[in-house]
């Protein structure tokens, strides 16, 4: 039976949009289990775009290097990527959000000094659909903290992982954090969410994979039931 799923990205480049290798492998994995895919972001430039090998911020003669989320994320996809508030729950069997800085930079305000730690509307929403609609969402690296922020207040027992996660990230908006190793996974069976650490806990990327290919194939028995 094929199902869909919707990726949400946020650019191109593990420092200030979607990581590249987890992306490239989540869609491998689905395109193995016959999950139809289909892109989204959001139509904006990168709040602050960086060079991924030092970090520095790229700046031109007419100021900061601007790049948008929807063109950079094309570069992943090879396809269109559509405008994230058009994605509907109802056509959609899973959602996927994988990792990389730009999922929680991009996203959400949670890095920055506001107190009330929010999400980009739409990609909120989308989260929160999913979760009512009782839809299993997959959630990567550093992306578990975005599902986290989108839900707080809304979902209790949230439990997830950024593998150790010594900073108590997602204790700080009211989630459990389970700790998990990148070759390792966690399902919370109450919300139908899936994560692993993946690069917040290695560079490995073979263990990452395997992480991933547990995470997805437990999905697909899942929904098979």
């Amino acid at each position: 039976m094929s199902r869909k799923a919707s990726f949400i990205l946020s650019g191109c480049g593990y420092l200030d949009g979607t990581e590249i290798n987890e992306a490239v492998l989540l869609s491998l994995l689905c395109a193995q289990h016959d999950i139809e895919v289909d892109f989204y972001s959001v139509n904006e430039d990168v709040p602050v775009s960086c060079h991924s090998l030092s970090g520095e911020v790229p700046v031109n003669r007419l100021g900061t290097e601007a790049r948008n989320m929807i063109e950079e994320s094309s570069r992943i996809a090879r396809r269109e990527v559509f405008q994230v508030h058009t994605l509907d729950v109802d056509k959609y069997d899973i959602l996927v959000l994988p990792g990389g800085y730009g999922a929680i930079n991009n996203f959400s305000n949670f890095f920055s000094e506001h107190s009330e730690k929010t999400v980009y509307p739409s990609i909120q929403d989308i989260i929160y659909g999913f979760i009512t609609a009782k839809k299993p969402i997959v959630s990567v690296c550093i992306a578990p903290l975005v599902v986290a922020v989108s839900l707080q207040g809304k979902v209790g027992g949230l439990t997830l992982t950024l593998g150790k996660d010594e900073n108590r990230l997602l204790a700080s908006v009211g989630a459990i954090n389970k700790v998990c190793m990148a070759d390792e996974f966690v399902y919370d069976q109450r919300n139908l969410i899936y994560s692993t650490p993946a690069f917040m806990e290695s560079e490995d990327l073979a263990l990452i994979y395997k992480g991933m290919n547990s995470m997805i194939t437990s999905l697909v028995q899942n929904l098979s039931k």
